[in-house]
């Protein structure tokens, strides 16, 4: 398969996805979002993953148009999700923070 867009590779269900920026509109609606400090105590953990599954998807349709936002709770876990988050923000441009910043 021929990718239309570069992307930071991220091993899920048996392959590398290579995870593309999200595209303008996705980046503008979900700003807010990938640049707070998440909160992972307790069930907001849940929350932020809820959240961030369909982002991931967003960026990863770009590349592999028949991935569903399903496929990707299936897929993603706890080594993953941060993965795939941290390719989603670095593919866009956001820069990682430290805590406190």
């Amino acid at each position: 398969m021929k990718l239309k867009y570069l992307g930071v590779p991220v091993y899920l269900n048996g392959q590398n996805y290579y995870i593309p920026s999200l595209s303008y509109p996705d980046f503008k609606a979900a700003y807010d979002f990938l640049t707070s400090a998440p909160d992972l105590e307790g069930s907001k953990f849940f929350e932020y993953f809820d959240k961030l599954v369909p982002i991931v998807g967003a960026a990863i349709r770009r590349n592999y148009p028949d991935v569903t936002d399903e496929q990707l709770t299936e897929w993603l876990d706890m080594t993953t999700l941060p993965l795939a988050a941290k390719a989603v923000q670095s593919a866009s441009g956001i820069m990682p923070v430290s805590e406190g910043e």
